[in-house]
């Protein structure tokens, strides 16, 4: 009995847990396309009115104006599902970006140049920006948190790109194969990369409480991700590739 009572409380949990998953990607769905239409007639890109819709069902106006509502959609089971349905979305849409952008440009060194340096500049100035604003906030925002830790953070943060709303914005545009369009994204994607390794690095150097030994013990293992990465996933995708090669503009399902 006591079996079949918890078999029956699991169904129970999980139908409901799915239940209010596909309520809160319905209210999603709608919101984002409700509000990347009227983006679309104030003649702005959709991933605007797509971003403004994710700020309006969020608690600072659905929440605020209507809690119990709120709290009844989002907050009736646990927010894990939808966690992993985004971060999902958001990797289908960086493996989307890399299909859709024309990247044999990059072959011409004046625009390998014009990437690098457009990069360069994308880091340097916000990061610079954002080391300021973290010693003119430090002691008003962050009393308690050690004070280049904090700056550092502030800094490398503001110096991390959207690449996924830039790629968004320049595929309805329709100039993701132009040269333009492929040197401000990989550009974008160049910051990105060197945004969160700084961003790693930072928060190693604060999770190890600025302690020399447990800190290059942290750099070591990012490196390691490093170059397994470079040396071992990039020749397998590119053997993928290879192997089941795109036919007539499509992708082949294994590929």
């Amino acid at each position: 009995m006591n079996l079949f009572l918890a078999a029956a409380s699991s169904v129970h949990e999980t139908e409901k847990l799915v239940s209010f998953t596909l309520l809160q990607l319905l209210c999603i769905i709608a919101g984002a396309r409700l509000c990347g239409g009227l983006a679309r007639q104030l003649g702005q890109p959709r991933v605007v009115g797509e971003i403004v819709g994710g700020l309006v069902l969020g608690p600072s106006l659905f929440g605020r104006l209507f809690p119990a509502q709120f709290e009844f959609v989002f907050h009736s089971t646990s927010p894990l599902p939808l966690l992993i349905l985004s971060q999902i979305g958001l990797t289908l849409l960086m493996f989307q970006i890399g299909l859709e952008f024309d990247f044999s440009h990059l072959r011409e060194r004046q625009n390998r140049n014009a990437m690098v340096a457009i990069s360069a500049a994308g880091i340097a100035l916000p990061f610079a920006l954002g080391w300021w604003l973290g010693d003119v906030s430090h002691a008003t925002l962050a009393p308690d948190i050690q004070p280049l830790g904090y700056r550092l953070f502030l800094a490398v943060a503001l110096s991390i790109t959207a690449i996924p709303i830039l790629g968004r914005i320049m595929m309805e545009l329709g100039i993701s194969r132009t040269r333009l369009g492929v040197i401000a994204i990989t550009a974008a994607a160049l910051d990105d990369v060197t945004g969160w390794s700084l961003l790693a690095l930072v928060s190693a150097l604060t999770m190890a409480q600025f302690s020399g030994p447990a800190f290059f013990t942290k750099v070591a293992l990012l490196g390691v991700y490093f170059v397994v990465s470079l040396l071992v996933l990039r020749p397998a995708l590119h053997w993928l590739v290879r192997k089941f090669p795109p036919r007539d503009g499509q992708l082949s399902h294994n590929l």
